[in-house]
């Protein structure tokens, strides 16, 4: 019996979790959360005999914290690893975290990330090898109330890892699965997200239009030609444009928070403009 619990959360995915579950199918420890809206993926777990969880209503209006609290509740095992539907283990990188959970000597294990996308690989560790991600997990290290977006379990500063070489074999290989408009809409949500929680953490950190174009630019090149994404010819140039969108939605928010700009503040701003030219007396305030 494997010694670590492997957690994946899904929503209507029932294409996706079938490799998931191929996966691990040699893991006695599976937990899959799912969205209490999901109608299709209930069937295939039930086929396959897999234990599920149903998240509960307003989960995702939970805050970070709150979120890996209720996650950490439903795990029995010391080690953990988190899976996403769009993610694959090699044998390799399972063996490393049954050995790991066995010795229980570390904290963490660090892995690098190899992403794939219309067939191709579109980003790897390319020009600076590193192992920086981390989803396996010693589950009384973790610090709930550090937790961020995309950055939801973290560990205690004094924590242990395991680097691992980033190569093929020891990297956690991510597809991504969806068209553009898609990731699209996904990122907005994101980066409402991302941008709030960098106002509660970080708002003394003032943004500048320089600052939006260096982070947009930069996010673009680093992950392009750093990270390999020019190899992957048209594939790698749409993934790494998107993602440097992303991240110009992030800060130009981030810019609309810090400035009072937001879209209730503009509707009323250009409602009273509209009023003036008209000739008619301001009615609106932002009270």
């Amino acid at each position: 019996m494997s010694n670590y619990t492997v957690v994946t959360t899904i929503y209507n995915e029932p294409i996706r979790i079938i490799p998931l579950l191929e996966n691990f199918k040699h893991i006695e420890n599976l937990i899959v959360l799912m969205d209490p809206a999901d109608t299709q993926s209930e069937p295939v777990l039930i086929k396959n005999g897999v234990n599920y969880v149903k998240r509960p209503v307003g989960y995702n209006s939970f805050s970070e914290s709150e979120k890996v609290e209720w996650i950490l509740k439903h795990i029995n095992t010391d080690y953990f690893l988190i899976a996403y539907a769009s993610m694959f283990f090699t044998k390799s990188l399972l063996n490393q975290f049954e050995l790991v959970s066995k010795e229980n000597k570390y904290d963490g294990i660090k892995t690098s990330m190899v992403y794939l996308s219309h067939g191709k690989i579109v980003q790897r560790p390319f020009l600076i090898k590193k192992a920086t991600a981390c989803y396996f997990y010693r589950k009384s290290s973790i610090r709930a109330e550090l937790a961020q977006i995309h950055d939801e379990f973290k560990l205690s500063s004094e924590s242990i890892y395991l680097f691992l070489k980033p190569n093929l074999e020891n990297s956690i290989h991510v597809y991504r699965d969806d068209d553009m408009p898609i990731i699209t809409s996904k990122h907005i949500g994101y980066a409402k997200r991302e941008a709030k929680e960098f106002i509660v953490n970080y708002n003394q950190s003032k943004m500048t239009y320089g600052k939006i174009l260096y982070i947009t630019f930069k996010s673009f090149l680093s992950g392009y030609f750093r990270m390999g994404g020019f190899l992957a010819g048209t594939e790698g140039l749409l993934y790494h444009f998107n993602f440097a969108i992303y991240k110009y939605l992030v800060y130009s928010h981030i810019w609309e928070l810090q400035n009072n700009r937001t879209f209730t503040i503009n509707r009323i701003n250009h409602s009273n403009d509209r009023l003036k030219q008209l000739g008619i007396k301001q009615q609106f305030n932002h009270e």
